[in-house]
């Protein structure tokens, strides 16, 4: 087997004996992955192969990371992103359905295939929603990608709940349409030591400012149509309702989020 990543979690390692294969290795075992890949059933996921209480064999993704499909042609284009944020929705939709939390919605996680089928992985830190559990850090401070927190996870009663997923999910929609992530607009690169305290910063700030500052639709084309401009709008308007500070003052679920987003159409572009 081939080494291929490690993280303070896990090692991931590519095995080519015949059909290509992931093998999860645990570094440090927090959620019970295994159990959530099978509730989904490889559904917009890999497939699980097999499981013991060190590891994971899973389905081998051939693709790319989020990062790198938006850099390509096909992630360019304003169309191709609202399509992509409408897809990841309904993706997340069919998670919570099923009573899962992936808790850990970052671009090196969601992976786009070589049919243009989205997948997600990684759900170490995944809990359901019926009975959730939270994963603390050394620091007993839950663990998050920390562009993503919602200011809830700094509270010592932080519970996850499907509104704190789509708070995580709002700021993952901006980076698909802005190429950077909200809080690097606001205040700047945000260094993992100092992190919490400068997210603090951010989070006084998200409620009192028109989101975001500059076009959701930036890139190499031709001006806005009058209908982009309007699904701009649309976009900026969702956004800012998934990441609002309290938790009860976003969607209650992601078939809100649906509806919003299949109200806006670009149209079709100039020739």
């Amino acid at each position: 087997m081939k080494l291929i990543s490690r993280t303070e979690f896990s090692e991931i390692y590519l095995a080519e004996e015949g059909e290509k294969r992931i093998v999860k290795k645990y570094r440090m075992k927090l959620g019970d992955e295994a159990r959530y890949l099978r509730i989904l059933g490889g559904i917009h996921t890999p497939r699980l192969y097999r499981s013991d209480a060190d590891s994971v064999t899973m389905e081998y993704i051939d693709g790319n990371d989020l990062s790198v499909f938006l850099a390509s042609d096909g992630g360019r284009r304003p169309e191709d992103k609202l399509r992509l944020i409408q897809s990841l929705a309904s993706i997340y939709s069919f998670f919570h359905d099923n009573g899962v939390l992936h808790m850990d919605p970052k671009p090196s996680n969601i992976l786009i295939d070589k049919n243009g089928e989205i997948k997600v992985i990684d759900f170490q830190l995944s809990t359901s929603i019926e009975h959730p559990v939270v994963h603390l850090s050394r620091e007993g401070i839950p663990y998050y990608w920390y562009t993503v927190r919602p200011p809830e996870s700094f509270s010592g009663t932080f519970k996850p709940a499907i509104r704190s997923e789509i708070y995580t999910l709002g700021h993952l929609f901006y980076y698909v349409l802005r190429g950077r992530f909200m809080c690097e607009d606001f205040i700047g690169p945000i260094p993992e030591e100092g992190a919490r305290e400068k997210l603090r910063e951010f989070h006084e700030q998200v409620d009192k400012v028109d989101l975001p500052r500059e076009p959701v639709f930036p890139g190499e084309h031709a001006p806005l149509t009058n209908r982009e401009k309007e699904g701009e709008g649309a976009v900026r308007r969702l956004i800012g309702w998934m990441i609002r500070r309290s938790e009860s003052e976003r969607p209650e679920n992601m078939l809100k989020v649906i509806g919003r987003l299949r109200s806006i159409e670009l149209g079709p572009r100039p020739l």
